[in-house]
């Protein structure tokens, strides 16, 4: 497991538990926080606050490296990682926006002037919420093909919290379906 807590001087750091053993990744005088791990690059992804503003941090457990993803004048907050994708928010201008890098090359996904958050990856999409109307939307990002969907509940309802689940149905030998 991953995760962030206070350090004895006050600051938050990283810290890694695998087979009972605990281990601190950052040790530092800033915060680090909301660390995420992705098992298929074996990297961690996470905010760090640099000269006052939070900036992307991603560490590489096979070659036990750390590089930063971001340098901007703004805010960028919230990451997650999947394979060689890594996507965030950023507070631009008035409102937080989606941001993405693949292979090092950072994309502005989202350029509007509602809140865009809490984005995750997974494979070839990227699920975040999007402030549209006076409720919350989710919006998914094809990676193939660079289109972005809406999903909105027909009854009004404000969808918050988007992430991935698989459902699959399970045909068992009797002829039953489970899902």
């Amino acid at each position: 497991r991953i995760f962030s807590a206070l350090d004895e001087e006050g600051d938050k750091e990283i810290y890694v538990e695998k087979s009972g053993e605990l281990s601190a990744l950052t040790n530092n005088q800033v915060d680090d926080d909301a660390p995420y791990f992705d098992e298929v690059s074996n990297t961690a992804v996470w905010q760090r606050l640099i000269e006052g503003r939070y900036q992307i941090i991603q560490y590489d457990f096979g070659e036990e490296t750390e590089k930063q993803l971001t340098y901007d004048s703004f805010n960028n907050m919230q990451p997650s990682v999947f394979d060689d994708t890594v996507v965030w928010q950023g507070w631009v201008g008035s409102d937080w926006e989606i941001f993405m890098s693949v292979d090092s090359t950072v994309t502005m996904l989202t350029d509007n002037t509602i809140h865009d958050i809490a984005p995750s990856v997974n494979g070839t999409h990227i699920v975040w919420q999007s402030f549209e109307g006076d409720v919350w939307r989710v919006k998914v990002y094809d990676l193939r093909t660079g289109l972005t969907d809406t999903v909105s509940d027909s009854g009004g309802g404000s969808i918050e919290n988007p992430r991935f689940v698989l459902v699959y149905d399970a045909k068992m030998e009797t002829g039953d379906i489970e899902t």
